[in-house]
């Protein structure tokens, strides 16, 4: 199953709702990715302009795009940032496959 990072920022109201009332994100994080057949493997708060990184193992890059989607919906995020992650091994046959194109 494909692997993907994901980093978040939140919105100013973000923050300052978290601060008010802390609640443990990850069961609903979890749920959702669940929910179009994939798994959240961590997640993490991060200090900077990210606030919260996570990797999840989804379908496809469309099961990826509506947890995305859905994570956004909720008014808490200013930006995600989505990236598709692979193996050693299928980066070594990328930069092979590179090598013969010419």
């Amino acid at each position: 199953m494909p692997k993907y990072l994901v980093e978040g920022a939140y919105t100013d109201v973000g923050t300052a709702e978290l601060m008010a009332n802390p609640e443990d994100c990850v069961a609903a994080v979890r749920a959702a990715a669940e929910a179009l057949g994939g798994s959240l493997e961590l997640l993490y708060f991060a200090f900077g302009d990210i606030d919260a990184v996570a990797i999840f193992d989804m379908p496809d890059d469309v099961s990826m795009i509506a947890l995305s989607a859905a994570a956004s919906a909720g008014g808490s995020l200013k930006s995600l940032k989505t990236t598709v992650l692979m193996t050693n091994e299928d980066g070594m046959e990328a930069m092979r496959r590179a090598g013969e194109s010419g």
